[in-house]
C-alpha cells in the first residue's frame, strides 16, 4: 500500500517492530518541529512525502520526504507495480529572490525496500 500528501513541520509512521520514523519539513529549523514561516500551511511552505505500508496492518514499511521546496511541494498520486515499487506523481515550486514563483511536474520510481529514488523525470 502507498500513500502520498503534503505536510509542513515533521511527520511520523510507525513501523511494524515498534519504532517510529520521523521526517522534517525542508523549511523548519533543524529538527524542531516549527517552520520558519508563522503561516507555513496558509502560505504554502509544505514538502511532499511517500510512505510504504503494510497492506494487512497499516504498519510503515518506509517513508520519505519527497519533492521539497522552498514554497509548496506535494506527491499528489502514487501507483504499485508487481515488484512493489511505487511511481509518485506531483509538483515543487520554488520561490526566487524577487519572490517569483516557478513551479515544475515530476514522476519518479521509488525502490520497494527503502523508497531510494531510482528514477525521476520533471517536467
Amino acid at each position: 500500500m502507498a500513500v502520498s500528501g503534503h505536510f509542513v513541520g515533521s511527520l511520523s509512521a510507525d513501523h511494524g517492530d515498534g519504532t517510529t520514523t520521523t521526517i522534517y519539513n525542508s523549511n523548519t529549523n533543524g529538527t524542531a518541529d516549527f517552520v520558519q514561516h508563522p503561516n507555513a500551511i496558509k502560505n504554502g511552505f509544505d514538502d511532499g512525502f511517500i510512505i510504504s505500508a503494510d497492506a494487512d496492518t497499516g504498519d510503515a514499511k518506509w517513508m520519505v520526504a519527497h519533492p521539497k521546496s522552498n514554497k509548496d511541494a506535494q506527491t499528489v498520486g502514487v501507483d504499485l507495480d508487481a515488484d512493489g515499487n511505487i511511481y509518485g506523481a506531483g509538483y515543487s515550486c520554488t520561490m526566487g529572490e524577487d519572490e517569483f514563483v516557478v513551479c515544475d511536474g515530476f514522476v519518479a520510481k521509488f525502490a520497494a525496500d527503502d523508497g531510494s529514488i531510482l528514477w525521476e523525470q520533471k517536467f
